[in-house]
């Protein structure tokens, strides 16, 4: 049986048309699934840098901290005034020490919840590292146990806190500071 010119034109339209509607098909599925793809490695890229521990913990630290534009600092009820020299000091030696934590006994005067810190002195060093110190326990009147972290690490570790818990023995007045950057420095009472 002979088609005719019009009936194969009309079965050639429609083997074209299904070919196109297939390629068609098979396009989008794969417009999909690319957009599917590129929003789960979005979703992961997303979740790795703002809820990885370093990064998270370091967000903390900041918001936890305060800037030294100033040399008086509150920390809940506490006013903590530290000399102008004692503040340029220790920036200064935070940039010259980036390499190793360093340590400091800070003096001065407490009333109540006022702190004013007028004196510093380093005590014998042990050892250093780029994440740890250790020395000579601060002399029994030092008001803030200052030491530093590599930038951005603001928060205490548990060693840090422990320091500080066991120094509070002797000395319940005495808080602990960590300097995180040269205009950086988080108080824990």
């Amino acid at each position: 049986m002979k088609l005719s010119k019009e009936e194969r034109e009309i079965i050639r339209e429609a083997e074209e048309e299904t070919e196109h509607e297939e390629l068609f098909s098979h396009d989008r599925h794969k417009k999909y699934l690319f957009h599917a793809l590129a929003i789960f490695i979005l979703i992961i890229a997303v979740a790795y840098f703002t809820l990885s521990m370093p990064t998270f913990s370091n967000f903390l630290g900041i918001i936890e901290s305060q800037n030294t534009m100033d040399n008086v600092f509150h920390e809940g009820i506490y006013t903590i005034v530290i000399s102008q020299n004692i503040v340029n000091y220790l920036q200064d030696s935070y940039d010259k020490q980036a390499d190793h934590e360093s340590i400091y006994c800070l003096k001065g005067n407490v009333n109540g919840s006022f702190y004013n810190i007028t004196s510093l002195y380093q005590p014998e060093v042990y050892s250093k590292t780029y994440t740890n110190v250790r020395f000579e326990s601060c002399s029994d009147d030092t008001l803030i146990i200052l030491h530093t972290h590599p930038i951005r690490e603001c928060l205490p570790s548990k060693t840090d806190l422990n320091t500080l818990r066991n120094f509070q023995e002797k000395n319940p007045n005495t808080i602990m500071a960590v300097m995180c950057d040269e205009n950086r420095i988080n108080f824990i009472p």
